[in-house]
C-alpha cells in the first residue's frame, strides 16, 4: 500500500484526533503514532501540515483514497483506539464520522 503526501497528512491527522479525544494521551498512543510514522515513512515534520488541515478537508481525502488503503486506515484506527487499552465514546465517535465521511463500508459486527 502506498499513500500519498497529502494523504499520510490526513490520516495522521485522524489518528491524532482519536488520540487526543479523551483528553489524555497515554504512552501505548504515543508509541503507536510513532509507529505508524515509520509505517508511513514520515516523519513528526509533517504534524505542521496536519495542523492547518480540516476535518472536512482530512476526509475528502481519505475520501478519494483506493479501497486497500481505506481498509489500513480503518486498522489504523482500530489499533489507535485500542492503543490505550480504553475504548472511549469519544473515540468511537470519530472512527465512525470518519467511516461516513471517507466511504468506508462498516463492518457487519460495526452497524448499529
Amino acid at each position: 500500500m502506498e499513500f500519498t503526501n497529502l494523504e499520510k497528512s490526513a490520516i495522521i491527522r485522524v489518528l491524532t484526533d482519536i488520540m487526543l479525544a479523551d483528553g489524555v494521551i497515554d504512552p501505548g498512543e504515543k508509541s503507536y503514532l510513532i509507529q505508524i510514522f515509520g509505517v508511513l515513512n514520515t516523519n513528526k515534520t509533517i504534524l505542521d501540515k496536519v495542523k492547518t488541515i480540516k476535518v472536512s478537508e482530512s476526509l475528502a481525502i481519505l475520501s478519494q483514497m483506493s479501497d486497500i488503503n481505506k481498509t489500513a486506515l480503518a486498522l489504523m484506527m482500530q489499533q489507535m483506539i485500542e492503543a490505550d487499552n480504553d475504548i472511549d465514546e469519544k473515540e468511537m465517535e470519530i472512527f465512525f464520522v470518519v467511516f461516513a465521511g471517507a466511504g468506508i463500508p462498516l463492518p457487519d459486527n460495526l452497524k448499529k
